[in-house]
Parts: C-alpha cells; structure tokens; sequence
C-alpha cells in the first residue's frame, strides 16, 4: 500500500498536485496542455492537446492523494484513458495508446509500441494500491487492459538492447503476471528478466551508456521493481541489474561542477536538467547537493513520491568518490578483438566491434570519449565539463545538416586524460536526423550547409579570452568570422589543414585544431559565432543554395580534429597532425602519450567504416587495452 514517507512530502506532493489540476479538462477528463514532442512519431505540430501517458500518471496521482472528490477523479480520467487503447487482437496496433487524445493511432508516424509499457505501467499502481475504490467492473476493466497490454508487449517482444522499454516491460508483465494471475505472462516476464540480466551482464552495462535520462529511468524502474515484484528470484537478479545502473551513475558524478560525466550514449541537454539533479539528491540522501533544499518542490514531478528512487547505500561505499583524480576506461560492449578477427572483419565489412568509452575527472575538468558512434543528436561522444557547481561549462563537438544534427557521421574518438584526437567520416546508409526513422536515400541528401561545430555551453562572461587559430596559408590572421557569412576558405579534393580554436576561463585554457579537412571540391570556410549562453566554432564544410549531396560520389570526405585540455600553468603543449595514408585519414596528437584515431576517407556503409576504423593509444590498439 502507498503511503508517504513524511508529512512535508505530502505537502511537497499536495502543492505539485494542485499545479497539474489547474489543466484539468473535465469535457475530456484528461489534463490540457501546450504540445510539446522531441520531433518524431507525432505528426501534430503545435496547438493544445491531452496526453494518455500523462493521464494515466495523473489519475494515479490523484488516487494517491486520498482527497475523496479526487479520488473520484481519478477513476474517471484512467476509465476514460483506457478506453482509447486499441484492443483488437487482430490489430497492428494492439495493445497500445496513441500519445495524444487529438491524434488516433493510425495518423501517427509512425505509432509509439512503447506506449504498452508506460500506461501499463501506471494502471498497475492503481491496481496495486486502490483496488478498494474500483467497482468489480471497473477493476475487471482495467484489468483486461493492463493484459492487453501485456500481450501487446510479449508479441513485440523487444530485446535486452533496449534498456528503458527492457526493463518497463519486465516490470509490466511480471508486476501484472503475480499480481492478476497472469500465469502466461509472469513465465515470459521471468524469462525476459533472466535474459536482460544475462545481457547486462557481458556487456558490463546498457546499450545506452551512461545515459542522464535512461540511467535514471532505468534506476527508477528497477528500484519499483524491486520493491513490487514478489518472486526472490527474480529479486536478486533485479538487485544485480540495479547495481550495474547505480555503478554508472555513481562514477561520473563529476562533483566539483555537479554535473554528469560523459560520454553519454543518449542525452537531450548540455547541462543537467534541475529536475534530474533534484532526483540525484533525494536519491543520495543529500551527499551531492544540487538545488536548495527550499527549492526543491519547484522541480519534483508529481511521481517522485510514489517512485521513491534511492540508491542503496552500499552501492554509495562502493562507487562514490567525490573528490579526487579518476580514469574510467572501459569495455561495455561487444567482444574484444585481436587483430586477425578486425582484419577479417574489415575485409568482409561485418564488424561487432567493442563499444569503448573513456573518461578522465580531476579537479579541474572532466573529459570524456566513446570510442566509434554516430553524430545522432542523443549522442555525446567527445564531452568536457568544467567550472564551478554556480557557472558550469559544457563543450562538445555536433555535425550539421542545414543546423540540425545529422546522424550519418561517423566520429572515432581515443582519449588520454586532457588529450583527445577524433576522425569523422560519412556513412552513406544511415538515417538524417535519426538513425533509423529518415533513412537517408541513395546515399544522397539536399542541403545548403553542413558543419562541423564545437559548442561551449555556458556563462560566457566567466570565459576570459577565445579566438581563432588560423593555419599557415590562410586569410584572416586569427581575426573573427561569423560562420553564417562564412570566411577564409580553403581546401581541395586533396584536403589541407583548417583552422584551430582556443578559449580560456579560470585555470582551464582549451584547444581544438584541426590538422586535416576535406570534403570532396567544395572548399572549406570558418568562423565563430556568439548567442546567449553558448559560443560555437565553426568549419563549415558546405554553404550554399540548397543542392543535391550524393555522398556515394565524394572520393574523400572527412576530417580530423584534436582536443587539448590544460588546467594548471606550464602544461605541456601536444602536437597534433594527420595525413590520409592507404585509402585511411590518420590523425595523431602526441603528448604524454601518443593518440592515433582513423577512419576511411571516401564515405561507405556504415558497416564498412566501422570495420575499417581503428584507434590506438602509444601504438596499442585500444582493443588490446581493455
């Protein structure tokens, strides 16, 4: 049974629950509010909606309040949200939810299966806690949905890669398969979950590494699980699964500027969201402080309370180190390879190869690699942080398709500590601004601009100096380019070395250069541009009226850039340097150990670039190093 833990979280929990009331639409009885999506899916574009999800997280909110009249309430908008679920065995869609009220499941593009999982979810905690204020059948109703449900979820039957859904999806099928006698479906659940476990297991982690959003999703999910699912079991592989996730989190807790170390596999923001730090330190009871406690409530959701997150505190001994130099290099997917299997595996373009992320943390910043991925938008392979827990810095390299991330690149990365070289190649396979939902046809896109750009996300005022870097033989001695208008331009199907960047705040200077760029004929330009709270350097790879790009055609077309981090006066310099050599772009950076990142020059399926990449840290594969 539900009950808060004190009377200020019932307080806390009344004044967040009063907010959502006031969108309450009692024509439709679900909340009304702004349209909002991340730019998929749905095909609505803007206006007002209702959404299913947040109806149902709002009726068991409002069961939970005990208040009679919403109590009434809620039964009425989870009666009503239930009745939009497609229930037609015979049906595509069965089983699910379309996201909003205003748009049917067969107008969506395409129409969201994950949507099984998290209204089941939900329905499952009034089930669970308020069956006494359900009629015989109400309950039978809601019951024959949340099993619908999970019919819905064992048909699609999605694998352990998909962390979030993975685990939501156990908790549905075997929270429901115990608690409403679901024989069928509690045996897939517990098969599911020993499978999931398995999975994590050799691979030492998710798939979506070190994630600010699905890390914490998956604690939250797991922490219910563990709390409602009865069968001991099945208990101690979900306490194996959480200390997996609680690991991931705890050692890139970057504490001197309270922000969340990278590499992130998927993330949607620069800087972390109030909301997930306000988690981070209920979670921790306190030990990092992120936001006043007074100033909490403002960024509690409604189902804090009921999730109730909170790390075990061995979890905390084992893995939180606030202070301190620490190096995390690690192996968390796929199997090591000696150089017979890359080498087979780059003449037959079928390469698994090892997912590998590297992240360095000092007083003074925090860096962090992944080894191959794409440029998706949700990615941050190459991300540093540093500054104070007041005015946080984040800096990062994006490509640009007409100023939106474009997911056919991709970036190499090796890192040693403050070092870091990337080479970045062009797949012609894979999607535009997603990896699989706007596959990219025949190799060919239309474009008027496309650029690789290194952002710093920020208080701009705290940066004292930054400026250009140009390389000899280039117009414009150091001077400043808008990169809308563009500037110095060079560069040839031979390609050449572009410019470089540096900035400085505090004890912390950084440098980017760029020792090699080449996109096929177009020559290359560059500049900086300055917004609010954000400062980008550019190389601009293409500008101008929006044409055909067949990358099928492009001989070569790549580049490379190094990354330097320096945080204490009288630090050594690197020297950093590239070349295409044997059909591969080469890029070196030698320092306190010698970095080698490479990757084919003439785009290629993204099989084939994979299988043909490779880094290598003081001449060893980085294969070999973990």
């Amino acid at each position: 049974m539900f009950s808060f833990k004190s009377e200020k979280d019932k307080a806390d929990f009344m004044y967040i629950l009063e907010r959502q009331n006031e969108c309450y639409d009692p024509e439709v009885k679900m909340r009304k509010t702004p349209f909002s999506s991340p730019g998929y899916h749905t095909c609505l574009t803007g206006g007002s909606v209702h959404s299913t999800r947040d109806a149902f997280t709002y009726a068991v909110a409002l069961f939970d309040s005990g208040v009679p009249g919403y109590i009434e309430r809620g039964r009425e908008v989870a009666l009503k949200t239930a009745s939009l679920q497609d229930k037609d065995e015979a049906s595509k869609t069965y089983g699910i939810w379309s996201w909003f009220y205003e748009e049917p499941l067969d107008k969506m593009s395409p129409p969201d299966w994950n949507w099984a999982d998290f209204c089941g979810k939900e329905i499952l905690q009034i089930l669970m806690d308020h069956r006494e204020h359900l009629s015989p059948k109400d309950y039978e109703f809601l019951k024959t949905t949340v099993y619908h449900a999970c019919r819905s979820i064992i048909r699609r039957n999605m694998g352990p890669h998909y962390t979030n859904i993975a685990i939501m999806g156990t908790y549905v099928t075997h929270v429901a398969g115990e608690l409403l006698g679901f024989d069928d479906v509690l045996a897939y659940a517990k098969k599911r979950l020993a499978g999931f476990l398995a999975y994590s297991r050799k691979n030492n982690n998710f798939t979506e590494y070190n994630s600010p959003t699905y890390t914490l999703l998956a604690a939250e999910d797991l922490g219910k699980m563990y709390r409602d699912v009865k069968d001991g079991e099945s208990r101690k592989q979900i306490y194996e699964c959480m200390r997996i996730c609680w690991r991931t989190i705890l050692i890139h807790q970057y504490y001197p500027t309270r922000q969340w170390a990278g590499p992130h596999r998927r993330n949607y923001t620069e800087l972390l969201r109030p909301e997930t730090q306000v988690k981070l330190q209920r979670a921790l009871k306190g030990k990092i402080d992120f936001i006043p406690e007074s100033a909490v409530r403002e960024y509690l959701d409604v189902n804090a309370f009921r999730i109730d997150l909170e790390c075990p505190d061995e979890f905390v001994r084992d893995y939180f180190r606030p202070e301190g130099e620490r190096i995390v290099f690690e192996r968390f997917a796929g199997e090591k390879q000696d150089k017979a299997y890359r080498e087979k595996a780059a003449s037959t373009a079928n390469a698994n190869d090892a997912e590998i992320c590297f992240t360095y943390m000092n007083g003074g910043f925090a860096l962090g690699s992944c080894h191959k991925d794409t440029t998706w938008n949700q990615k941050r392979n190459q991300v540093l942080y540093f500054g104070t827990k007041e005015s946080p810095f984040c800096f990062r390299p994006t490509l640009l398709h007409d100023f939106y991330d474009y997911s056919s690149g991709v970036l190499i990365s090796v890192q040693h500590k403050g070092l870091s070289a990337g080479a970045l190649g062009f797949s012609t396979n894979s999607g535009d601004t997603h990896p699989n939902l706007d596959m990219v046809k025949d190799g060919t896109i239309r474009a008027s601009d496309l650029r690789l750009r290194f952002s710093l996300y920020g208080d701009l005022s705290a940066v004292e100096s930054y400026r250009l870097i140009d390389p000899p033989g280039m117009a414009g001695g150091g001077g400043f380019r808008d990169s809308h208008a563009g500037g110095a331009r060079g560069g040839s199907r031979e390609g050449g070395k572009g410019p470089g960047f540096t900035f400085s705040s505090g004890a912390v200077t950084v440098t980017v250069d760029i020792p090699f760029a080449v996109f096929d004929d177009y020559p290359f330009s560059y500049g900086i541009t300055k917004e609010k709270g954000a400062l980008h350097f550019d190389l601009i790879l293409f500008s101008g009226r929006s044409q055909a790009i067949d990358f099928r055609a492009l001989e070569r077309a790549c580049v490379g850039f190094t990354l330097e981090v320096q945080d204490a006066p009288g630090a050594g310099e690197a020297v950093s340097s590239a070349c295409i050599d044997g059909g591969l772009l080469k890029v070196r950076l030698e320092g306190e150990k010698t970095l080698l990142a490479a990757i084919p020059a003439k785009p290629a399926p993204i099989e084939e670039l994979y299988a043909g990449s490779w880094a290598e840290i003081d001449g060893i594969d980085v294969n070999d190093l973990v």
